[in-house]
């Protein structure tokens, strides 16, 4: 009995570390049934706004490539293995400093720190410091041909200092998308999971599979800027957290350490 459970142990901890690392990680998930993709498509790199780009989108577009509100539940109670719920005593403010602390069984593995900056707003993608060719395919039609976003949609830019306090990271590469932007729209209901975000100051480029690995040596803080394109028809900005862990699966008996950020849009 104790060998089974020190066999549980060891595969929890080595699944906490794989998914807080790079492994090779494509970011785009799986086509949802109206093929909404996420993450950087793998379309045309071409930065002028007069060629066109590919199928799954195309600036200007007039197409509408939302999902509503009920849809977007009924997908999310459908296909999320890690469902998120805020509590009011793991929000925090922008400004604080998350503590990430993973413990196994009570034994400390490692910790992470956090802390958003600030979060801005924009109409257009430029003024946040993205061109057209850093755009995914899905976001195409959500913006016009000038760079500027189509009405009931914003641009939510966060700043986050992240530092690697003591936890096992391979080779100081650290994956991003355990951070990742939510709508608690109901109390004591899982949030709804935006797409994933761009990465404004990566250090690799759309299409590449470690487009968000970021270096990340132990001890030393390192920010980073991150974008979501948000339907506002769909999300409610008042309701916007960013969450630290979002895609973190909490076991039986372990301490979740997952903790939320209100935007306060």
């Amino acid at each position: 009995m104790e060998k089974l459970k020190n066999f549980f142990c060891s595969t929890f901890i080595l699944l906490i570390i794989f998914m807080l690392t790079s492994c090779s990680k494509n970011a785009a998930k799986t086509n949802s049934e109206n093929e909404k993709t996420d993450g950087p498509a793998q379309g045309s790199e071409s930065s002028s706004l007069d060629e066109s780009y590919s199928s799954q989108g195309t600036l200007g577009d007039e197409t509408d490539v939302s999902m509503s509100k009920e849809d977007m539940i009924s997908y999310a109670e459908k296909t999320d293995a890690n469902p998120v719920t805020v509590t009011p005593e793991k929000t925090i403010s922008i400004g604080e400093t998350a503590e990430w602390i993973i413990e196994d069984m009570g034994a400390r593995i490692g910790e992470m720190d956090f802390c958003l900056k600030s979060v801005d707003t924009f109409s257009d993608i430029q003024s946040a410091g993205l061109t057209t060719d850093m755009i995914f395919d899905e976001d195409k039609p959500r913006i016009d041909k000038s760079g500027k976003l189509k009405d009931g949609y914003i641009l939510v830019v966060a700043n986050v200092d992240v530092t690697n306090i003591d936890f096992p990271i391979m080779d100081d590469q650290w994956n991003v998308t355990s951070m990742g932007l939510i709508e608690s729209y109901e109390e004591g209901v899982p949030a709804l999971k935006l797409d994933y975000p761009y990465l404004i100051n990566g250090e690799w480029e759309k299409g590449d599979h470690r487009y968000y690995d970021v270096t990340l040596e132990r001890g030393v803080p390192r920010t980073v800027t991150m974008a979501w394109i948000v339907d506002t028809a769909v999300y409610a900005p008042e309701n916007l957290y960013l969450a630290i862990g979002v895609s973190f699966g909490v076991a039986e008996g372990y301490s979740d350490p997952r903790k939320f950020y209100h935007l306060e849009l």
